[in-house]
Order: C-alpha cells, then sequence, then structure tokens
C-alpha cells in the first residue's frame, strides 16, 4: 500500500516505482488481450485430426510475435519521441513486420487508434521481457533484448 509505495519511493526514486507500476498494469492488459508472449502457435499434426501441438516450453520462434521478434533480432531497432508527427508515429512503427496485424487481430481499434495499439504491443513484449526499452532524453527505443544484454556486459568489461 501507500507505505511500501512512500519505502520504494526512497530507496529506489519516485519515478522507478511510477515505470513499476505502470509496467505491471501494461503486463496485466497485455494478458488480457493478446496470446501468451510464450505459448507457441497451435500447430495441426498430421494423420491426427484436430490435433495441436505446442506448449509453453516451446520455442520462441513458434509464438505469434515470431515476425516482430525476428525483426528486432535482425539489428533493428524503432525509435519513438513525443514530438513526433502523427505520420512520422504511424510510419516508424509500421516498420515492424507483424505488429500492425498483432494489434489490429487482438485490439481492434479504430484507424487514429493503430499506431497507439501498435506501440502498446511492443511494450507488453518489454513486459514479458521480449524486447528491450530504453528511455532516452526525449524519446524510446524499442530493440532486441539478447543484443542489448550483450552490450551491457561488454562494456561493463571495459571498465
Amino acid at each position: 500500500g501507500k507505505i511500501e509505495l512512500v519505502y520504494e519511493g526512497e530507496r529506489e526514486g519516485v519515478v522507478a516505482v511510477a515505470r513499476r507500476i505502470l509496467g505491471q498494469a501494461v503486463q496485466a492488459t497485455f494478458k488480457r488481450y493478446f496470446p501468451d508472449a510464450y505459448a507457441s502457435k497451435p500447430v495441426k499434426q498430421k494423420g491426427v485430426k484436430g490435433a495441436t501441438g505446442g506448449s509453453k516450453d516451446a520455442p520462441l520462434d513458434e509464438t505469434a510475435y515470431k515476425p516482430v521478434l525476428d525483426w528486432f533480432a535482425k539489428g533493428n531497432r524503432i525509435e519513438i519521441t513525443d514530438a513526433m508527427s502523427s505520420a512520422d508515429y504511424a510510419r516508424a512503427l509500421e516498420q515492424v513486420p507483424g505488429l500492425k496485424g498483432i494489434a489490429e487481430q487482438n485490439l481492434k481499434p479504430q484507424a487514429e487508434q493503430l499506431p497507439l495499439a501498435m506501440e502498446f504491443v511492443l511494450e507488453g513484449l518489454h513486459q514479458n521481457s521480449l524486447i528491450a526499452r530504453e528511455d532516452l532524453d526525449a524519446a524510446v527505443s524499442y530493440k532486441d533484448m539478447l543484443k542489448t544484454m550483450f552490450e551491457s556486459m561488454g562494456s561493463s568489461r571495459e571498465e
């Protein structure tokens, strides 16, 4: 409750506490409207009518998010700023293959809300630790999680 937030705010800083609370809310909402980030897509098994394969232990290449994750894994990144025009914001998000389809299928947003729904998918994937998010001065950057982890390990060794 309140005492815990006050204590955490003093120890971690108010901004860190607020980001954590917002992140938890995004993750809970994402789980409500989108397929499990780790569950595999149902795969028809040959010769068995109606049978599907896949489990939570399936590799990530079998998830509904494969095109998005593959795009980031190739070293691509997306940067979003508050100063972007609506057209530039939409264009930046549309670079990511499969992102638009995931947002449309699961949220069914109106046309003018589609870019926001697409960014919500990215944030949901970040909250599920599938892509990295970097908060820059006046922007947010989404990129591959593994590459980011290896880069941070390399820079800590150099110090």
